[in-house]
């Protein structure tokens, strides 16, 4: 007699402990997350995507979150945070600690519930007890599904066996309408965990009520057509209520030629991928054919063989007759299924067999489930059950094969020792590697941390948006990163242009701490040249923010970028007069934008080596001496037409120096490794470039004197001298602007000033007049093409006082 608890019971116990033994107990605690984030993969996507959607107001549609990837958001479907498990949850966020997760329990319960349709399927076909537990524990603890642990969602096999179960079932009259209903049932449920099992299950969800019809005479087509119809509508209305499915969106769910990258490789069932103990792993035609990882094992391949044999020789001819010809309708749909899975290109190995015609219907919904090798998990739980049973149910010994049955798992499990064995996952609360003490001083003060680029998820390390959104997460803040499954490509390509356009533009939201790294600070050059935002350096990354809010922020800042640069990122440094020597009179730099702020230094222009056309692999470098070391940091490289040399741009932290107090440089490192070096001079020394600033309205003119003494043009830029003062005022307060007047437009270099002794001792009325002279370095590429008249514009700094006089000077760019 099968008392069916004790059956139930020991196949519970040991897939309990062998995933106890493989993936350790504590995942199950859901406090414990570190196991999570720190794998670097699919699972702290996962987390991320609950974490940000249980933090995230309730919307319709109901799986939307706006936080995260902001602002173009999307769905907690499309994080594969298991939607089934997420909304429930989200109800009870308030109870919940804040270091929270399920993934752990769902993956035990996907295990458990595989042995349970597993050991379903066995007792349809009247198996016993003992061969119910060995054939379970072999199919439950396939190599797929082991492999598939690092991506939650996917391991709810269960649903496919379930579904083959249903189709398994003898039909009647009493239980007919039930079946169905309990298909559709966990098509609904397929559809709140993943959209390619709801495609898989889809299938069974055709071919059942097509059985009831066709074979048991149990429904009427139109009984049929309605039971299909009705499931293709659940899983939409689902799908709209969750949001993964919108008729106004433009989220792209195809991927280009996607379908033939990730089809399943002729292979797929002998290649162990590189975790059997006895075969190497065999060739992938694309790297994307993991997804077609099908490998049987050994022992499951033993077993095949033996049964095969045993059918071939025992076995009487397969007849399709009234009791089992439905399962020709399971057959076309796993015939249907491997297709599909291979995809029109036919790979094996690392080569490409041949391709073939498919109708764009077919290729189209290849392209939106992309990853079509995993469809192929259809006829490989088949392949499994079918060969199992037919072993089962042979007339050979029932201790011969027990103990052949025992000899095969214990086989699959050494030789798949790899797969199998204790992944040692870290336990507890998540040690990010960020430095959270000084990052959680400075982000409650924002609504959003925007990186710039935004949507990068690399932007200074692999996968460092994990990271950047777990702080984000931490803080209920926005971040513009994060993985989605699907995005809409259209909208992120609208707001990083959008963005560039902002931030070059001069302009910002104080409500943003913008995150980026040193190759693309130039975006910000006009904001930091304009004093207006504040900037950081901590753990690799520029953080700059609204210059309003510094004194707010308070953190112990490290020390000077550009030594951190040096310990942390490797960038090579050398003493004073080690780069003396290299100093090489061959190199001509040309600066055609130098400005430095308090805290950073902009520079901008042409470097050419003599008898040397340079190349697109070598490497430019601003120097930058305290004194003690010359520091050297990277720069953003144009290569120039023709024999020109290299164009290049750099913005330089400064942090903990005083600029003036610096000397800069020019390093090239060439392709063959060898380095140049050229001393450019003292920063208190060098002429510096400044840029135009905007000015809502000019001021009219005042009692006034001044005179431009000398303009002077080079080919890249124009310099100008003069003098001018308040008449009959101190000049000792003020500061000057040059303006360019042209095009409907006004252009407002601020000048540096220059002691003009002489102007007070000509006039000698009393008053002191030496802070009177200007001089101004003007980058042509900042004045638009156009003839301009140029005037001095005055501002006494203590009472605001300004006075702007035209000049007879003009000035024409062509």
């Amino acid at each position: 007699m099968d008392k069916k608890w004790i059956t139930n019971g020991l196949v519970l116990l040991l897939i309990v402990s062998i995933f106890g033994y493989s993936y350790g107990l504590e995942i199950l605690i859901p406090t414990n997350i570190s196991w999570l984030m720190d794998a670097r993969h699919d699972w702290g996507t996962h987390y991320l995507g609950w974490g940000f959607y249980r933090d995230a107001p309730w919307t319709f549609p109901l799986g939307e979150i706006d936080s995260y990837i902001y602002p173009i958001g999307t769905n907690v479907g499309f994080t594969d945070s298991i939607p089934l498990m997420a909304l429930p949850l989200k109800l009870f966020s308030p109870l919940l600690p804040d270091d929270f997760q399920y993934f752990g329990i769902w993956l035990l319960l996907c295990f458990l519930l595989t042995a349970h349709y597993c050991i379903k399927i066995f007792r349809l076909y009247h198996t016993k007890p003992v061969f119910i537990i060995l054939g379970t524990l072999l199919i439950t603890c396939n190599p797929v599904l082991f492999y598939r642990a690092f991506h939650p969602a996917l391991c709810a096999h269960w649903l496919l066996l379930a579904s083959l179960y249903y189709y398994l079932k003898p039909a009647s009259e009493d239980n007919v309408k039930s079946l169905n209903k309990k298909q559709i049932f966990l098509l609904v449920i397929s559809g709140l965990v993943n959209p390619y099992l709801t495609f898989m299950v889809a299938g069974f969800n055709v071919i059942l009520p097509l059985k009831h019809t066709l074979y048991s005479k149990l429904l009427t087509k139109r009984q049929a057509f309605t039971y299909i119809t009705t499931s293709v509508a659940a899983v939409l209305v689902v799908w709209f209520i969750l949001g993964m499915l919108s008729f106004s969106s433009s989220t792209n769910l195809a991927v280009k030629d996607g379908y033939q990258l990730y089809g399943i490789n002729l292979n797929g069932l002998i290649n162990s991928g590189g975790f059997s103990t006895y075969f190497p792993s065999m060739g992938w035609a694309s790297p994307y054919q993991y997804e077609g990882y099908m490998y049987l094992g050994i022992g499951m391949g033993l077993l095949i063989i033996v049964s095969f044999v045993y059918f071939l020789i025992k076995g009487r001819k397969v007849v399709f007759n009234d009791r089992n010809k439905f399962l020709f309708l399971l057959f076309i749909f796993m015939i249907a299924a491997a297709f599909f899975a291979v995809s029109n290109r036919v790979t094996y190995n690392d080569r490409v067999l041949f391709e073939y015609w498919l109708p764009k219907i077919i290729l189209k919904l290849g392209d939106t489930f992309r990853a079509c090798g995993r469809v192929f998990w259809i006829p490989y739980y088949v392949i499994m059950l079918f060969f199992t049973l037919v072993f089962i149910k042979s007339k050979l010994s029932q201790w011969f094969k027990a103990l052949l049955l025992l000899f095969i798992i214990f086989i699959q499990g050494y030789e798949l020792k790899k797969l199998y064995a204790p992944k040692n996952f870290a336990y507890g609360e998540y040690n990010n590697p960020l430095t959270e003490e000084k990052w959680n001083a400075i982000i409650p003060e924002f609504d959003a941390m925007i990186t710039f680029p935004p949507f990068n998820n690399h932007l200074l390390n692999g996968m460092d948006y994990q990271d950047l959104s777990f702080l984000a997460l931490k803080n209920h803040k926005k971040i513009s990163v994060g993985y989605s499954a699907r995005d809409n490509y259209k909208e992120i390509k609208k707001y990083t242009d959008s963005l560039r356009t902002l931030l070059e533009g001069g302009n910002f939201s104080s409500d943003e701490l913008y995150i980026t790294t040193q190759e693309h600070l130039d975006v910000f050059s006009t904001l930091l040249k304009d004093n207006k935002l504040a900037i950081d350096y901590l753990n690799g990354y520029y953080l700059l923010y609204d210059k309003a809010k510094q004194n707010k922020i308070k953190f112990d800042r490290e020390g000077s970028v550009l030594y951190k640069m040096d310990s942390e990122n490797n960038i090579r440094y050398v003493k004073p007069q080690e780069a003396e020597n290299l100093n090489n009179d061959k190199i001509t730099v040309t600066l055609e934008r130098l400005i430095t702020n308090e805290n950073s230094i902009i520079t901008a222009g042409n470097v050419f080596v003599e008898n040397d056309a340079g190349s697109s692999k070598d490497s430019v470098f601003i120097t930058v001496s305290d004194g003690s070391k010359v520091f050297i940091t990277q720069t953003k490289q144009i290569m120039q037409e023709g024999n020109a040399g290299l164009g290049f741009s750099s913005i330089i932290f400064t942090n903990g120096f005083e600029p003036d107090s610096l000397t800069l440089g020019i390093a090239i490192k060439k392709y063959s490794g060898k380095w140049l070096y050229k001393k450019i001079g003292r920063l208190a020394e060098i002429e510096k470039t400044t840029r135009s600033v905007k000015k809502d309205e000019l001021p009219a003119q005042k009692p006034q004197l001044g005179f431009i003494d000398e303009i002077l043009e080079q080919p890249n830029t124009v310099k100008i001298k003069g003098w001018t003062f308040l008449k009959d005022k101190d000049a000792t307060d003020n500061e000057i602007e040059i303006v360019f007047v042209g095009n409907d437009q006004a252009y407002i270099f601020p000048a540096k000033l220059v002691l003009r002794p002489d102007v007070t001792q000509y006039y000698n009325d009393g008053h002191n007049y030496d802070n009177s002279g200007c001089e101004v370095l003007i980058n042509k590429k900042d004045i638009p093409q156009g003839s301009y008249k140029i005037g001095l514009l005055v501002r006494n700094k203590l009472n605001g006082e300004e006075s702007l006089q035209m000049t007879d000077k003009t000035f024409t760019k062509r």
